[in-house]
């Protein structure tokens, strides 16, 4: 990513977190993700009458020195929101899984955050809470098709993908939806995969080891990982394949070079490491 690029991306992250501070306080910060700033940069970008301001402004993290920061907008707002939304229900999912400490404390510092949120967007809560017991749901029958199960976090990227504000006419509708289904599709299963050794270690869900049968006291997970790496590498690859071509029938106003980097070249890469097993442990998603 160019320099300028990157600023513009760092300007929006900024504005993401100024956006939850102001919507929903100070400790829905911690859970912003390097995903809800391209999901802003991307609503952004599909928002043809917007303009977009950048100032440069201190902050509770660096109180030091200022920081360039897009003005609060449509996109900025509601990418904040989903963030908040979103991280309360991963917390909600860690805790059914058995990770209580950590879940708890999280899902205490984000109470108040996200009945802000549900407040403000009671439908798109509602839809996320039944998608996602629909996941839980088939992840406790150890559902062994991964297109069932990829499918429930793709319909949600796909529902936030159109918010009503971006007035879009039917043909770019669809084809923004086909691109945040597959990018949520993407998502789920880049995640699977860089969990494997975990999931199996602690007995969890996880579609690859359901689907190929991983069996502990008959394979070494590191060498079940190689086996079934071909067709992982099949399915994330045909997800990218699918956001591209759903990308070609969007009409982009800004931002254009930004996106293009992170789905022309960024997934293909994170792809590239994770399936290696090289993924950086520091890393925000995306």
């Amino acid at each position: 990513m160019k320099i300028r690029d990157y600023e513009t991306f760092r300007a929006y992250y900024c504005g993401v977190c100024r956006s939850i501070s102001k919507r929903t306080g100070q400790s829905a910060r911690m859970a912003l993700t390097y995903d809800a700033t391209f999901y802003a940069i991307f609503l952004d970008a599909l928002h043809k009458n917007t303009k977009t301001g950048i100032s440069m402004n201190r902050c509770i993290r660096h109180p030091l020195k200022k920081r360039a920061a897009v003005h609060s907008s449509d996109s900025t707002d509601y990418a904040s929101d989903v963030n908040v939304i979103l991280a309360w229900f991963s917390m909600l999912d860690h805790y059914q899984d058995g990770e209580g400490v950590k879940s708890v404390a999280g899902m205490a510092a984000l109470r108040r955050a996200f009945k802000r949120c549900k407040k403000r967007n009671p439908k798109l809560c509602d839809f996320v809470a039944n998608k996602l017991s629909d996941l839980h749901r088939l992840e406790k029958e150890n559902c062994p098709n991964i297109d069932m199960v990829s499918e429930t976090f793709a319909d949600i990227l796909r529902y936030i993908s159109c918010p009503p504000f971006l007035e879009l006419s039917n043909e770019t509708q669809e084809a923004v939806q086909w691109f945040g289904y597959n990018l949520g599709k993407w998502l789920y299963l880049i995640d699977a995969f860089d969990d494997l050794e975990q999931d199996a270690k602690k007995k969890r869900y996880n579609p690859f080891l359901a689907r190929y049968e991983y069996n502990p006291r008959e394979t070494d997970i590191g060498d079940f990982k190689k086996k079934i790496k071909e067709q992982a590498e099949f399915l994330l690859l045909n997800c990218l394949d699918q956001v591209t071509k759903a990308y070609r029938f969007i009409d982009v106003y800004r931002n254009k070079d930004i996106i293009e980097n992170i789905i022309y070249l960024g997934m293909l890469n994170k792809t590239d490491q994770i399936l290696q097993g090289e993924k950086e442990k520091n890393e925000k998603s995306v």
